[in-house]
């Protein structure tokens, strides 16, 4: 067999298996977004409810009066920010999953190959 077709393959393989371990990165950190996403918009549902303007921030071991308007404007930010990152991460995702269908398609071919070699050299 071809030493440098198996180094080829090698590299790509160990390359195939960090992208993966990234999409799954992005995968856990896509999770935790849409659960804080959901949380935050949950919180904003409550502040819609809310008629008095007495509003309550915990702040370590202490709760802090806050403004109905200044809460409201502080979970839209966070809203906003948690959906811009989403948006950030399922364009990595994106991108990811094209390199992996790429990768996982070259080692593929390169399996082939080496597959070839290894019949070639059994029928000598």
């Amino acid at each position: 067999m071809d030493k440098e077709l198996v180094n080829r393959l090698e590299n790509e393989v160990k390359e195939y298996k960090a992208i993966q371990t990234e999409i799954n990165k992005i995968n856990q950190s896509r999770s935790s977004l849409l659960s804080q996403l959901g949380e935050n918009e949950m919180v904003k549902k409550e502040l819609e409810l809310q008629k008095d303007g007495e509003v309550y921030k915990l702040v370590g071991p202490v709760l802090i009066k806050q403004d109905l308007a200044e809460a409201n404007s502080h979970v839209a930010k966070r809203i906003d920010y948690i959906s811009s990152e989403l948006k950030r991460l399922e364009e990595i995702f994106s991108d990811l999953e094209k390199k992996f269908e790429a990768k996982r398609n070259k080692v593929i071919e390169l399996q082939v190959s080496l597959q070839k070699q290894a019949q070639k050299g059994a029928v000598k």
